[in-house]
């Protein structure tokens, strides 16, 4: 936009005749004129423009002022409309391409897409061809029209469609269908985020593990304000925004906060925080730490521990010997355990029963909290194609992945 001040004042001390005066002018508007060139003006206009300036310039110079306001004034009027007619024509354009797009998807995938919005299964969608590119998203793991489905989905992404970048930002991360590339995954995931949740979540993943193509290393700080942003723009069901942002949020210590968000959520991940914001539940604390180990990660271990120490004392020191141990818990023996439990406890002498009880109590815990994990394929490090989506489909392409388009 041009916005240049045209001054004919001479300074302070100065005098210069009208005819000095006239030739700055003259020279300020060829200058304009140039300008008005390099912001893509025509030579026509620009030839025009000066003879004008000039002419008003050589009269006297209260009218060059008026008549070089005047045209700077129509050279931003003009750049306006110039600028909207592009867009216009931009928009235009990308019509055109999406109406032969859906002039060209085949009948089976917007029967497919039908089917799939009668059981709720298409997920977060914010473009009118969004439950489309969903459907052909979901026909990728049959190897049937894969590479007809993958076709149409690139034309999606070239058109901007926000669940089509996002996609395709997957594939690049993971490795599936493609080589993966870092740098490139990101670029498709900040393409679609300005408006797709699941695309900001995806940022939000891989800044937390350090895959973005900056190559840092993985910032929660940086990686909690992509999923605080994707709370505020879609629902998810799944739970995964709402999970992601309490668990980060008390990975960097701020429990409030991570109870906040664990609010009605019912991922896995946000058992930390909800379980934290029942004050005077012992047992429902305890089970929704338990709870916790579906995540796949492990830092309901100490939680847990340090729970009972303040609100079940009785049951510390099972908690204790759970959280030294972990996982190879139940390679130690029983009596093992018993004994640093009696000595937990204050006794002096040999086990008593109650020990031997919190003994075989821990293992059976551990074992449980194995199979809860092993069942809930659920785990926390994972970027998702989109968003919500059923239990079943959490692994939909995970055999495919590595796979080069076939």
């Amino acid at each position: 936009m041009l916005c240049a001040a045209i001054t004919v004042v001479p300074a302070y001390g100065e005098t210069r005749s009208a005819e000095e005066i006239a030739e700055r002018t003259l020279r300020q508007a060829q200058a304009i004129a140039e300008m008005q060139l390099n912001s893509g003006q025509t030579k026509a206009s620009r030839s025009s423009n000066t003879a004008v300036l000039t002419r008003a310039a050589r009269s006297n110079t209260d009218e060059a002022k008026a008549q070089i306001s005047h045209m700077l004034e129509h050279a931003r009027n003009s750049s306006k409309e110039d600028i909207a007619e592009h867009n216009k024509a931009a928009l235009d354009i990308d019509a055109e391409k999406l109406s032969a797009i859906r002039e060209s998807l085949p009948r089976d995938v917007l029967t497919n897409a039908m089917q799939l919005y009668a059981k709720g299964q298409l997920g977060i969608v914010v473009s009118p061809d969004g439950n489309a590119i969903i459907a052909l998203i979901r026909e990728l793991t049959s190897i049937k029209d894969r590479q007809r489905n993958l076709a149409l989905l690139r034309q999606y992404a070239d058109a901007k469609r926000p669940e089509a970048l996002n996609f395709f930002g997957y594939m690049y991360d993971v490795g599936l269908f493609v080589q993966h590339n870092a740098r490139t995954a990101e670029s498709f995931y900040r393409a679609a985020a300005a408006s797709y949740a699941p695309a900001m979540y995806n940022l939000g993943i891989s800044e937390f593990y350090g895959r973005l193509g900056n190559s840092r290393a993985g910032d929660m700080r940086r990686a909690l304000a992509y999923f605080e942003q994707a709370r505020t723009m879609a629902s998810d069901s799944s739970g995964r925004i709402c999970g992601w942002a309490s668990f980060t949020n008390w990975r960097i210590g701020r429990i409030q906060a991570s109870e906040q968000a664990a609010s009605g959520c019912p991922s896995p991940l946000a058992a930390l925080g909800a379980a934290s914001s029942l004050k005077n539940h012992p047992e429902r604390s305890i089970s929704l730490y338990s709870g916790f180990f579906a995540s796949g990660a492990d830092d309901a271990f100490p939680a847990l521990f340090e729970f009972a120490k303040a609100k079940a004392p009785n049951q510390a020191p099972e908690f204790y010997v759970i959280n030294k141990y972990r996982w190879n818990l139940e390679k130690q023996s029983s009596g093992r355990l018993a004994e640093e439990i009696s000595k937990l406890r204050g006794n002096t002498s040999k086990p008593e029963i109650q020990d031997h009880s919190a003994a075989n109590s821990a293992k059976i815990r551990v074992a449980k909290l194995k199979q809860m994990r092993a069942a809930n394929r659920m785990q926390f490090s994972t970027p998702v194609p989109y968003l919500p989506f059923r239990q079943a489909d959490v692994e939909m392409f995970k055999h495919m992945i590595g796979q080069q388009s076939q």
